[in-house]
């Protein structure tokens, strides 16, 4: 794996075997710092050439309401044009905060049908996912 970004909040993988983008939430972050993660996570859509990401959202907390609007909005609109196409989600065990995610994921599917988006306990199931429905 290529490490794409790493700060207080969020790293960013690079995984060539599965040709993914992974995402690791590592505390709830501020909203500049989830739009940072996130319009880096277009970034490394666009250097490495894909569109997958598997998003480890367990220390990610629930999301404020306006986040989930720029999320499914202004983010969305700039990341299906740089390839984003498939979702793995690692779920968080805190319901509020898995709830929040998943709605805003919702909105987005309703939206974007094209866009796959699958929830999972564990990487291990997300990879698995990932390798069969790619082909891999």
């Amino acid at each position: 794996m290529s490490k794409f970004v790493s700060n207080d909040f969020v790293d960013i993988w690079y995984d060539e075997e599965y040709k993914a983008i992974i995402n690791i939430w590592k505390t709830p972050p501020t909203t500049d710092e989830f739009k940072e993660g996130m319009n880096q996570t277009i970034e490394a859509f666009k250097k490495y050439g894909t569109g997958v990401l598997i998003s480890h959202t367990s220390d990610l907390g629930a999301l404020d309401p306006e986040d989930q609007e720029w999320s499914t909005t202004d983010w969305i609109s700039r990341a299906l044009p740089a390839g984003y196409r498939k979702f793995a989600v690692i779920t968080s065990p805190d319901i509020f905060a898995k709830m929040s995610v998943e709605e805003t994921l919702t909105e987005v599917k309703t939206a974007h049908a094209t866009l796959e988006i699958q929830y999972f306990p564990t990487e291990e199931e997300a990879r698995k996912w990932i390798k069969e429905s790619e082909n891999l």
